[in-house]
């Protein structure tokens, strides 16, 4: 899967709100949106076009926030086509556990979790995938200049949008060939198929003993990040996991040797490829991920 990065809806739909004036405060001001406040710094506001009914993204967001002069300048070149849209930096919304999970399944491009609430909700931060910078002619430098410090502004909304909300609480969690098919064994369709190796012996549990030990892989703030071949023995035992259903072109070797139960190493069953090498990490420490699935088989052998 191809993730582009560049800087769906909770289950039950979302009632669009009635507008309100904006609260100014010393430095800030406080837009509100479903029950939320969104911050915008004082000199970004008339340069902003805030949108607190969601509609960039369907009813899934609640917070839609555009530069004003790309919004201006797309309308004024196709007046007819209001689709040719512009000047988005990103929009704030809201999922169920279902929607997240499928989300984890199906696809996140332009689009990742960055908290939750304690209903089980998961607060979505979307950004657009290509540059939305739009003038009637060729930007000029101080066009581009507005631009890049209302990205970078929006670049730590998500950080800003948690401060102002107290029910939130931060959650960030990568996105990677991994986190789909553990996704998908665990709340898909699929199923998961492991064995040892150098075994020819395929298990495949049922949903209800794999569960378990996959919501221990996917529990809390989970990471996978890319890990370089020489940190560890890559001739070291492992135990292989693939998502055929889906996945049936990657396998993923959980390592079990002590010192490195961390290591997952992602490989492309189809094509002659060097392979992937993660480690998992959870609250910033190494998560013995390859453990969990020993334990896992142990219990199925």
């Amino acid at each position: 899967m191809k993730k582009l990065v560049l800087f769906l809806a909770l289950a039950l739909s979302l009632c669009a709100c009635a507008p309100t004036q904006p609260a100014k405060t010393d430095t800030t001001t406080e837009f509100e949106s479903q029950g939320f406040t969104l911050s915008v710094p004082n000199e970004y506001v008339d340069l902003l076009i805030v949108d607190t009914e969601g509609t960039s993204w369907g009813n899934s967001t609640f917070f839609d926030v555009s530069e004003k002069a790309s919004v201006e300048a797309a309308k004024e070149l196709w007046p007819d086509d209001p689709t040719m849209g512009g000047g988005a930096l990103f929009s704030i919304g809201v999922v169920d556990e279902a929607k997240f999970h499928d989300m984890m399944i199906w696809g996140m491009t332009g689009a990742y979790v960055f908290a939750r609430d304690a209903e089980g909700n998961y607060y979505i931060y979307y950004h657009p995938t290509d540059v939305q910078l739009i003038r009637m002619d060729e930007p000029a430098e101080g066009d581009w200049e507005q631009w890049r410090e209302l990205c970078e502004w929006a670049s730590q909304a998500e950080q800003f949008f948690v401060d102002d909300n107290p029910g939130l609480t931060p959650y960030k969690r990568t996105y990677t060939d991994l986190d789909c098919a553990l996704h998908y064994a665990a709340y898909g369709e699929g199923s998961a198929h492991l064995h040892y190796k150098h075994s020819d012996a395929i298990y495949t549990p049922d949903r209800a003993d794999s569960l378990p030990y996959l919501e221990q892989l996917l529990d809390d703030v989970m990471y996978f990040e890319l890990l370089r071949d020489d940190e560890f023995d890559s001739e070291g035992d492992y135990i292989s996991l693939t998502a055929p259903e889906m996945f049936d072109y990657l396998s993923f070797d959980f390592f079990t040797d002590p010192g490195q139960q961390h290591v997952i190493r992602i490989r492309r069953t189809d094509m002659d490829l060097e392979p992937f090498y993660y480690a998992a990490s959870k609250d910033g420490d190494y998560f013995p991920a390859g453990q969990v699935v020993a334990h896992w088989l142990e219990s199925l052998a």
